[in-house]
This record gives C-alpha cells, structure tokens and sequence, in this order.
C-alpha cells in the first residue's frame, strides 16, 4: 500500500475512533455549572478528540517502531522507542478520561489552551509516522 494512502487510512480512523469517544465521553460527563456550560462542552469536546485521536496515532507509530527496530535492532531505534511510547503515556494520562475512570467527575479544570498542547503532539505524530512509512 502507498504510504500517503496507508497514512490518510489511519487518519481517517483515528479521527473516527476519536469522535466516537468524543460522544461517548460527553454523554457520561457532567457539567458542573449552567453559566459557562456551552462553552465547557465545546472545550471538553475538544479536547477528548484531540487527546484520542493522538492516543491513537501514538499507539500506531510505537507499533511501527517496533516492527521496524524487530528486523534492524539498532540504537536509533530504540530510541524512537522510547521516544514514542513517553508520548504515548502523555496522550494517556492527558485524557480526560482518566480522571472520569478514577472517579473526579469535575475534576478536569479546561480552557482553550488545555487541548493546544495535543494539538501540537497530533501535529508531531503525524508527522514521525509519514517519515516513518518511508
């Protein structure tokens, strides 16, 4: 499969997989304020996709370097390794259904700059994974 093709079908999964999460996770979630309740939505919303949709990213790079580093095990490698599953944990932790699991139903403070940083790490994944196609 041509790598733009094989990257474009896991961008568009991922960002299937994350909308479907994103829903999932908004109608489980409660609002702790009328006021301010739109825009806390959107921001949540936001967020969730965003965070998923680099989970899931993370998850396909870290296996993309994995197979690579089982046929040429070399320091590089390794490297983006461990590069990618540090990443890896951040997407995980930075979700907000972490604390949703763990039971802080209010306990994810947002604001438009909460979900910059996963855009930016959405924006790096995608491209490590192109080069990584390569």
């Amino acid at each position: 499969m041509d790598k733009k093709k094989k990257l474009m079908l896991v961008l568009g999964i991922g960002g299937l997989i994350s909308v479907l999460l994103t829903l999932l996770f908004l109608k489980t979630v409660s609002v702790p304020t009328r006021t301010y309740r739109m825009y806390f939505e959107i921001f949540l919303g936001i967020k969730v996709f965003v965070s998923s949709f680099t989970l899931i990213l993370l998850a396909v790079l870290l296996w993309n370097y994995l197979s690579i580093y089982w046929e040429m095990p070399n320091r590089f490698t390794l490297g983006l390794l461990i590069f990618s599953f540090a990443l890896l944990l951040y997407a995980v932790f930075s979700n907000p259904f972490i604390p949703l699991i763990l039971g802080f139903k209010h306990g994810v403070g947002l604001g438009p700059f909460t979900f910059l940083p996963d855009l930016f790490a959405a924006v790096a994944v995608t491209i490590l994974l192109y080069q990584s196609y390569e």
